[in-house]
């Protein structure tokens, strides 16, 4: 009786770590589909606005600066078609209310094993129907986080010991989150570089020349 008592105290430990997890998998998904949305916005308003700027200032622009900005919009066109396609492919808000589901579902799950193991004669029976639920929440999401979550998760549960520790796990937290989300959208930064910077450096160096140009 002990040994499954003992079984089923470890159980709700791994159900807490999970469902961290995944509340955690669920919202860095949300943050990268809300970046995602925000890319394809900034590409589309881009496009309409040097469409319009070209149809209606055509004497502002030689046939020349007229072709870069063409190129340039030809290239925003393919980044926004490549996003969006990835984007369907990903399915990341689908994924994310998936773990966000079953992370509530995990939560109801942990809530009741508590309260069996907490009372004074837990029953053997209960612990165990709610542990085959558990499973079952695990099994009908299809959906699980990754090994990077569980490092996130782990990074921000961790409660300092000391002094050093203290300083230590709050910038390791912050670093690890940077890192996290720099790189998931690094492809996206570097498309709105490639698409913006030339822009800039070919508008101030070509079609507005200053006294600093000439």
């Amino acid at each position: 009786m002990t040994r499954e008592i003992e079984y089923y105290r470890h159980l709700a430990g791994i159900m807490y770590q999970t469902r961290g997890c995944r509340f955690g998998a669920a919202s860095a998904l949300e943050v990268k589909e809300r970046w995602s949305i925000c890319t394809i916005a900034f590409l589309s308003i881009y496009l309409l606005c040097w469409s319009i700027i070209l149809l209606a200032y055509p004497d502002a622009f030689s046939s020349k600066h007229a072709a870069f900005y063409t190129a340039i919009s030809a290239t925003a066109s393919v980044a926004l078609l490549v996003i969006s396609l990835m984007d369907y492919a990903f399915g990341r808000a689908v994924k994310a209310e998936k773990l966000q589901q079953n992370a509530l579902s995990i939560s109801i799950c942990m809530r009741d094993l508590e309260r069996q193991l907490a009372s004074s004669e837990p029953d053997v029976a209960i612990l165990e129907r709610i542990a085959g639920e558990y499973e079952r929440h695990i099994r009908e999401t299809q959906v699980n986080h990754t090994s990077i979550d569980f490092k996130r998760w782990t990074y921000a549960s961790q409660k300092p010991t000391g002094i050093l520790t203290g300083l230590w796990y709050p910038l390791r937290r912050t670093l690890f989150s940077a890192w996290f989300y720099l790189s998931a959208m690094f492809m996206y930064v570097l498309l709105l570089a490639a698409i913006i910077a030339p822009t800039i450096w070919y508008t101030a160096r070509f079609v507005i020349p200053t006294s600093f140009w000439q």
